[in-house]
């Protein structure tokens, strides 16, 4: 569950600020990873999602290509890494308590 906190607009498209919080069964990067949607940012479409630390400091939130995508799309993939191992955590893990602040580009 995301909630947005700070809608912008800047050039061409939005930047908006949004909590996202964990799934409750993580998927590993190499099986799909956490999806990203672009509603949780009352967008369309993303084409860039900037990495960041959740609020507790104890994962680093890695969106697809380190937060910059190819094109545009409605969801992107993140991977959850644990900073005190720097491993992902594991299959099914409840990660739903940890929050993560991200800054994302769209329309």
């Amino acid at each position: 569950m995301s909630t947005l906190m700070h809608p912008f607009d800047e050039g061409q498209g939005r930047k908006v600020v949004a909590a996202h919080a964990g799934p409750a069964s993580y998927t590993v990067f190499s099986g799909g990873g956490d999806t990203i949607n672009a509603s949780e940012f009352l967008m369309k479409n993303l084409y860039h999602v900037a990495p960041a630390i959740t609020t507790d400091g104890l994962y680093e939130v890695w969106p697809a290509c380190n937060g910059v995508l190819a094109g545009q799309g409605s969801t992107v993939a993140a991977k959850w890494i644990l900073i005190s191992t720097g491993a992902e955590p594991a299959p099914g893990a409840n990660l739903s308590a940890s929050i993560a602040v991200l800054r994302a580009a769209g329309n």
